[in-house]
């Protein structure tokens, strides 16, 4: 959830084909069933976090391929530390449960 009265530097559009691999390779998935309610529902939105920033990041990589001049794209910015966090949590989560793909969830470097 966004702040209210602030402007959310993050405005590119996202690909649909990063949000196709990962939802349609690694969909959302757990690797303990000793979960309660609460801890899903964060797990669940770490997951989802993680997901659209990296599909982010893809779309800004893939759109700065097509135009390496352009130096108004810029990977995505957290607007606040529990964002970062959420986006780890969901990052390890992804990893955790696909351990044999994790390269596919490391960061995106920028040049």
């Amino acid at each position: 959830m966004r702040p209210q009265g602030k402007i959310d530097p993050n405005n590119l559009k996202v690909s649909l084909v990063p949000l196709t691999l990962l939802c349609g390779t690694y969909p959302l998935a757990k690797n303990r069933s000793d979960m309660g309610c609460e801890e899903y529902t964060r797990y669940k939105m770490d997951w989802e976090r993680f997901e659209y920033i990296w599909a982010y990041n893809y779309t800004v990589s893939t759109v700065r391929q097509a135009s390496p001049r352009d130096t108004t794209i810029h990977p995505y910015l957290f607007l606040n530390n529990n964002e970062r966090i959420a986006y780890k949590n969901g990052q390890s989560a992804h990893a955790a449960v696909y351990s044999s793909a994790a390269t596919v969830f490391q960061d995106f470097t920028f040049v």
